[in-house]
């Protein structure tokens, strides 16, 4: 089906196309209690529990507890 301006929120675009493995992509797409942002060709993933990793093209990084400790590693290492 062709994208649609007024159509249902999350359908694929531009901005929200990444690669994905298999894995990631069923977590994504299936999974509950899962949530991720993209973000410049970085995602942020929250577990069901609570922990934040970030993936990109260094790989996948474990982000600090705190939301202080989280907003410090994101602007340190923004790109």
């Amino acid at each position: 089906m062709a994208y649609d301006p007024h159509g249902p929120p999350g359908q694929t675009t531009m901005a929200n196309l990444g690669h994905l493995v298999r894995r990631h992509h069923r977590v994504k797409t299936h999974a509950s209690g899962w949530h991720v942002h993209q973000h410049r060709g970085r995602f942020t993933w929250t577990t069901p529990h609570g922990r934040t990793v970030v993936t990109d093209h260094h790989g996948t990084h474990r982000l600090p507890d705190s939301p202080l400790e989280q907003r410090l590693h994101l602007i340190l290492h923004a790109a």
